[in-house]
């Protein structure tokens, strides 16, 4: 078994009367692999968050050492706590992962997530974050967040979420701090494909007053569900997701730490509902209407296609 922080973020606030507050989110991942193949064979991930309020300035590795060797508690809510917000330490939220998972359960496919940056994205990111935050970290750590939205999605239960990873590795959760052995494990192959292309991210200052902003978070992506060996395209449309926010007027201008935590915020937002209803029993006209850029005709069509190859 395998138990590891699939992806992880801080996003930085500061206060009235000099208090600084974190909001910190996990993505803890629980894998069951076969010792003598070595590839995993079930997996499960969750989100969890947190507000952590000081007047003191913290490091992000000061702040998760009271998390993970302190054991403060954090709150998870998904179909594994009945969709009920419950507050645990990390490792009773690796304990929950476990028992959620169907350790018998026979999977029908196998679903790999694909992401990529479209080229005007790249280049907004270039000149948006720092030379110290790479495209492939913040690729990395979109993919281990919509994986684990896209496993938590009872309509493909009957299918293998594989864990986003292109190396592998187990390892303790508490590899920030102490050295740990790492044992390479494989990956299993893919009966069918979710390939992203993120195509874009905005955020729009729709009006103001002298307290608060209303702030508009605009973001779209290219989803395609194909049958890998074949290419066969079974599913694919553009989608689009808008976020209304109100803020304090202090956040009128953003730090480069609040920016990514946005865009993670609004692409998760993006994934939660688009895979919602690429996956619902029957296509939702009122949402692909406003939300896809593709004939409902079409959708309805490709809506069938999916369902019959995957369930």
């Amino acid at each position: 078994m395998s138990l590891s922080i699939g992806a992880d973020s801080v996003a930085i606030y500061n206060l009235e009367k000099g208090i600084t507050q974190y909001n910190i989110t996990f993505f803890p991942e629980v894998s069951i692999y076969d010792n003598s193949t070595k590839e995993i064979i079930n997996s499960l991930g969750g989100i969890a968050t947190a507000f952590y309020n000081t007047d003191k300035k913290l490091n992000v590795s000061d702040l998760y050492k009271e998390y993970y060797l302190n054991n403060l508690k954090l709150n998870m809510v998904d179909k594994c706590t009945n969709n009920e917000t419950i507050q645990a330490d990390i490792y009773t939220i690796f304990e929950i992962l476990y028992d959620c998972i169907d350790t018998n359960k026979k999977y029908k496919n196998n679903l790999k997530l694909n992401i990529k940056f479209n080229p005007e994205l790249k280049k907004q990111f270039s000149k948006t974050f720092s030379n110290q935050l790479t495209e492939q970290a913040i690729i990395n750590s979109v993919g281990h967040r919509v994986t684990s939205i896209l496993s938590m999605n009872s309509a493909i239960e009957q299918n293998f979420v594989i864990p986003y990873s292109k190396d592998q590795k187990i390892t303790g959760v508490l590899k920030r701090f102490s050295d740990t052995t790492q044992i390479s494990i494989k990956l299993p192959s893919p009966d069918y494909v979710i390939d992203t292309e993120l195509i874009g991210f905005k955020r729009i200052i729709k009006n103001e007053d002298k307290d608060q902003i209303h702030s508009l978070y605009a973001s779209g992506a290219i989803i395609t569900v194909l049958e890998p060996f074949s290419g066969t395209i079974l599913f694919k449309s553009k989608f689009k997701n808008i976020q209304e926010k109100f803020e304090p007027i202090t956040m009128k201008s953003l730090n480069e730490n609040q920016k990514l935590n946005s865009f993670y915020r609004t692409i998760s937002f993006l994934y939660l509902d688009a895979f919602s209803n690429i996956f619902a029993e029957k296509p939702n006209k009122k949402y692909f209407d406003k939300y896809s850029y593709s004939d409902f005709k079409d959708i309805k069509v490709m809506h069938k296609l999916l369902k019959n190859s995957i369930n």
